[in-house]
This record gives C-alpha cells, structure tokens and sequence, in this order.
C-alpha cells in the first residue's frame, strides 16, 4: 500500500486532490519530486494554478536554471497536472504548450574505439583478468562506466 504524503502548504484543496489522483500509485520519489516541482511553481507564479497564463508559464521557464534535463522534467510535470486539472473540470484549457525548444538535444557524441586500437589494447596488457574484462567490454559494446 502506497504511503500517502502531507499535503503540500503551496497548494490549495482543488489543487491537492488533482494532485493526490494525478500521483496515485506512482514510487514515492517520483510523488516528492512532483510535488517539488508544483511547489516551486506554485511559489513563482504566486496565484491559484486554475488562474495562471501561458505568460506565466513562459516567464516560469525563463527563469529555470541552466540544468536542461531538469528543467524538462520541470515542464514534463507541470504539462501532465495540469492535463489532469483540465480533465477534471478545473480548467477549461491547459495554459502549457509543448515548444519544440523544451526538447533536449544529445549533448555527448558517442566516441567508438578503432579495432586496432581495441586490439592494441589487448595485446599490451599484461594480465589476463584485464584482458578478458577488455574482451567483454568490446564484445557487448558496453561503456566503461557501465
């Protein structure tokens, strides 16, 4: 059975019970950093969720840190309460549109290592454990961190 969470103090009655249906059994993280997310909306915006504007939305998200992965969660969750605020009848229309400039480009290239290289690799190391890990590392075509 999900444990349910303390209401948050940022958000007003309506705005907890969306809240409470739009979480249900989700992981508790994910429902903390949900709530995150409303909260510190809510305490940009500083008025009802069912009153705000596409202007606020935009000014909330200009002010975002420089963290792009967090701030499309930011916007990826606020987008989804209130997909839910507007289907249950609290507001008419949702004031969030997706723009393409939310999406994230890759930042990181993926670098391959040449075959000979590879091969260089396990030539010159002298123990055979290490060469082995090298072996599997290349054949399954897994990252070093992983």
């Amino acid at each position: 059975m999900t444990k349910l969470r303390s209401p948050s103090k940022t958000l007003n009655q309506r705005e907890e019970g969306c809240f409470q249906i739009w979480t249900r059994g989700l992981s508790p993280n994910t429902i903390d950093a949900y709530r995150s997310d409303l909260s510190r909306f809510r305490s940009f915006v500083r008025k009802p969720l069912a009153e705000v504007t596409p202007s606020d939305i935009q000014a909330y998200q200009a002010q975002l840190g420089d963290n792009p992965n967090s701030n499309q969660r930011r916007m990826a969750s606020l987008k989804s309460f209130y997909k839910c605020f507007a289907a249950l009848g609290h507001i008419v229309r949702t004031p969030i549109t997706w723009s393409r400039s939310l999406r994230i480009r890759p930042q990181y290239t993926a670098r391959y290592l040449s075959p000979e290289i590879v091969a260089s690799m396990m030539t010159e190391e002298p123990q055979s454990r290490n060469r082995l890990i090298l072996h599997l590392l290349y054949a399954c075509g897994l990252r070093v961190s992983e």
